[in-house]
């Protein structure tokens, strides 16, 4: 192997390893099961590294899973409190279908059941919801009255009865039309805000905070957002301190060693195929911009056909992005089934 490909080697190996070392604390506290609530739901637990000060419930939105929010529910562990991650019915691992109603049904089963077993007191608890998961978050407030509600860029929703207690709404600037509209509608009902101590006290605080140049899925993993929740979520149960910052960055993590990957794939190709040399190829264009358009209309209109009566990627259990995945599986097919006798010559080894 040359030098410069060690090099590069060398520096794959090292961003895997500090991006691993960054990432393993988000398993240090955490633990999967599922829990016999008549929905078989998914849920992992974040345990505070000390005795618990109260407890979060955390609801992701569509086409989400329990994953997406665990950034969010780290910064919420480290304020001390057991944070509860779970999968609505038809995403992440539950094996449920899929509709709205049903989403209300579990959520339901979840809570009484977390609260049966005494794994949660509602006076010490915390919803908190992102789009679809932030429309339940707050519809709960009629059925299961708990002490603070952080409702992240809500989907819209029928508002409740009696609005949640301590309740905190956060939007995106760049947030569809239709969002921004049901954020405004909450923060309409709620009235003017107020987060006094004695607002907090009195289970009446209200706080709209606007994330400038964040979209609506960024505002889950946006640091503005995730301190500022830890800070609403310490305020609402009267935990007294500064927000604490969890240990070791995921994210970063995660980045890195998707760096590490790639810097190591092409030495590693290269081991296991000693006798030809691996490199990125880089694919002829079409011939013009009409037979691109052509081709890739004449695979749309394919893949739109196959999805309309069957979606090879619903077992992924990611529901509406089942249906965007399979489209673009279907129609990479077929794009390399028009052009394979240029397709053969891109895939080969040089």
């Amino acid at each position: 192997m040359k030098s410069g490909k060690r090099i590069l080697a060398a520096a794959g190996v090292a961003f895997l390893a500090v991006g691993a070392y960054l990432a393993v604390p988000i398993g240090r506290h955490a633990q999967d099961f599922t829990l016999g609530d008549g929905c078989a739901t998914p849920l992992r637990v974040l345990e505070p590294t000390s005795t618990p000060a109260g407890s979060a419930i955390l609801f992701h939105g569509l086409s989400a899973n329990r994953r997406v929010m665990q950034d969010l529910g780290r910064w919420l562990a480290a304020q001390g409190l057991r944070v509860f991650l779970l999968d609505f019915p038809g995403h992440g691992d539950s094996r449920q279908s899929f509709s709205y109603p049903r989403v209300d049904q579990c959520t339901d089963a979840t809570v009484a059941a977390l609260l049966r077993g005494h794994r949660i007191s509602l006076e010490r608890t915390v919803f908190v919801g992102h789009s679809m998961g932030a429309a339940v978050a707050v519809r709960l407030a009629d059925r299961f009255p708990a002490a603070a509600t952080i409702a992240i860029s809500p989907a819209p929703m029928v508002l409740p009865h009696r609005l949640p207690a301590n309740l905190f709404i956060v939007g995106a600037q760049f947030d569809p039309p239709p969002l921004r509209r049901s954020a405004e509608q909450l923060t309409e009902a709620a009235g003017s805000q107020r987060h006094g101590i004695e607002d907090f006290a009195r289970h009446r605080a209200v706080q709209v905070l606007r994330v400038a140049s964040a979209s609506h899925t960024s505002l889950v993993f946006d640091p503005r957002v995730t301190r500022a929740a830890a800070r609403w979520a310490r305020d609402s149960l009267g935990i007294l301190g500064p927000v604490v910052p969890p240990e070791g960055h995921p994210l970063l993590g995660t980045l890195l060693g998707v760096i590490g990957l790639l810097l190591l794939f092409p030495q590693a190709a290269n081991l296991l195929l000693p006798h030809r040399e691996f490199s990125y190829a880089v694919a002829a264009p079409p011939s013009s911009a009409r037979d691109a358009l052509q081709r890739c209309g004449a695979a749309s209109l394919l893949a739109i056909g196959v999805v309309a009566f069957w979606v090879p990627l619903r077992a992924l259990r990611i529901e509406t992005g089942a249906y965007l995945a399979s489209f673009l599986l279907l129609c990479g097919i077929a794009l390399l089934a028009l052009a394979w006798p240029r397709a053969r010559s891109w895939l080969s080894f040089n």
